[in-house]
């Protein structure tokens, strides 16, 4: 009699604790899920505009390339490219047409970005002409070594001082889990 007491006790003691009421764990939160393949990622950005070669853009639009560096999370200090149109949409406005972005890892590794949408407009005037501040909307499309295959989601928010000052940008948002080498 004495050894099915606690028997029974331990059997109790499961079936109360496995009630479908939330005790608070992680996994009750309806918003974390074990299949989540993403994980966060934020870049600090320096450009510098250069001369446009190979870029072919509609009519009414013009080219732009510049080179990059900076920092970001899980590739540390980064080189990088990009070129893209843009157009004008109207006194003091314009729209991204299309972008790409190269960025590079000290190890050579690669993380690619292309404009899903984007916008922005002058926002002053300064020595070095018009400041200009902008949003664009950017797709992870894959990358090389840890990045190979890579999908995510950026927002890019940036600005830039006249046209002979640096831009600066700040990439949010969330890209697949990363592999090792």
């Amino acid at each position: 009699m004495y050894t099915v007491r606690p028997a029974i006790l331990l059997a109790a003691t499961l079936l109360l604790g496995c009630t479908s009421e939330p005790t608070g764990f992680p996994l009750d939160d309806p918003s974390f899920s074990v299949n989540d393949q993403t994980v966060p990622f934020k870049a600090t950005l320096e450009g510098v505009a250069q001369n446009p070669t190979g870029v072919v853009c509609p009519i009414g639009s013009f080219a732009g390339s510049f080179s990059l560096t900076g920092h970001a999370s899980h590739m540390g200090k980064i080189t990088g490219d990009g070129s893209g149109c843009t157009a004008f949409t109207g006194p003091g406005t314009f729209v991204f047409l299309a972008s790409t972005n190269r960025l590079v890892a000290a190890n050579g590794d690669e993380l690619w970005l292309t404009l899903a949408s984007g916008s922005g407009a002058v926002v002053g005037f300064g020595p070095n002409g018009p400041k200009l501040a902008w949003t664009a909307q950017k797709d992870v499309t894959g990358g090389t070594g840890r990045f190979a295959g890579a999908t995510g989601h950026v927002t890019e928010t940036g600005t830039q001082d006249g046209f002979t000052a640096p831009s600066v940008a700040v990439l949010e948002g969330r890209i697949s889990r990363v592999g090792a080498r």
